[in-house]
């Protein structure tokens, strides 16, 4: 669900894999009939899969998931649509951003910086495995002072740990990054269960001062 200017309501959903569906809603709850076909358009997407989405101040939505562009690869996926829904060819490369890390790679979390920045949370398989956040620029391209882009980090006590999908994400007031993710490692009693933290720096490193070197963990 996200709040459109204007206080109009947008419902964005995976219909079926390959397209998605996005809803347009007037404060009242009507639908919205200048958006779409009365309300409600429908979006093919078939190298695409989409997580998350969210809204800018000027009505515009990004989406955010997986690009499969061919192949076994798995890429990260951003794009940006004009408010009424069509591609916004100013956004990354023809209205999408992708970029390859590993052989899957995948968005799940979005949040935007007071700057309009774009703050990614997901994961990579590359060399095994790590949590990733990414930082866009407002027009779809890397922002390459945060960490050169991309920054990459396991939960300790890898490798016994899991490295799991970062499946949530908050920017704080100073600018730095709050991103968590479920966790299942071994231990003497058998596999426990529980939530990795990490705080970046708005730099994109771990911040040394958060939990034990920028991760904290909980379990049972």
């Amino acid at each position: 669900i996200l709040f459109v200017p204007g206080g109009k309501i947008a419902a964005v959903t995976n219909s079926d894999y390959g397209y998605v569906k996005i809803a347009r809603y007037l404060p009242n709850g009507q639908p919205d009939l200048t958006f779409g076909t009365q309300g409600l358009l429908t979006i093919p997407t078939p190298t695409q899969r989409i997580y998350d989405a969210a809204v800018l101040n000027d009505g515009r939505i990004l989406l955010a998931g997986s690009y499969f562009p061919g192949g076994n690869a798995v890429d990260f996926l951003v794009t940006r649509l004009n408010p009424d829904g069509t591609i916004d060819q100013a956004f990354g490369n023809a209205g999408v951003f992708s970029v390859n890390q590993g052989s899957f790679d995948v968005v799940n979390r979005l949040a935007i910086q007071p700057d309009g920045k774009i703050v990614c949370a997901g994961y990579t398989s590359d060399a095994g495995g790590y949590q990733a956040v990414l930082r866009l620029n407002a027009n779809g391209t890397l922002d390459t002072s945060f960490n050169g882009g991309m920054a990459v980090f396991r939960f300790p006590p890898y490798p016994h740990s899991s490295p799991r999908q970062l499946q949530t994400v908050k920017i704080l007031d100073d600018g730095s990054i709050l991103t968590a993710a479920p966790l299942n490692f071994a231990h003497p009693t058998g596999i426990a269960l529980g939530i990795g933290i990490a705080r970046l720096t708005p730099a994109g490193v771990l911040d040394q001062s958060f939990g034990t070197q920028g991760t904290s963990l909980a379990t049972r």
